[in-house]
């Protein structure tokens, strides 16, 4: 997923197969990152550690379950751009589901942070 992510170009949409992925993404430009339409939940973003999604960029993210399991790090970090961010499961073990930095202004809709 994160080599797919790395290789898409603005304006791409990558659909995620339903399955659990351990790695740490990072979301590099305008692109579209959802789960399979019908399948709420199918998807779920859960490394072992760190911050499982990272968004640096006007990109949507849809769909999709994120599971923090480092209680130092947010479940979903977004630096920059004005992402939107629409049903999303947010699982995390730290006091920040969503951490927003810098100049980012991200949309935030029908999202559950636990």
């Amino acid at each position: 997923l994160s080599a797919a992510l790395e290789a898409a170009a603005e304006g791409d949409v990558l659909t995620v197969a339903p399955g659990t992925y351990r790695e740490n993404l990072v979301v590099p430009r305008a692109v579209t990152l959802r789960g399979p339409e019908g399948s709420a939940g199918s998807v779920r973003i859960a490394p072992l550690d760190g911050v499982p999604l990272t968004v640096r960029a006007s990109a949507v993210v849809q769909g999709l379950h994120i599971e923090g399991q480092d209680s130092a790090a947010p479940a979903l970090l977004v630096e920059d751009g004005t992402a939107e961010l629409t049903d999303l499961r947010i699982v995390t073990r730290s006091a920040a589901g969503i951490e927003v930095r810098g100049a980012a202004r991200p949309t935030v809709r029908r999202c559950t942070v636990d």
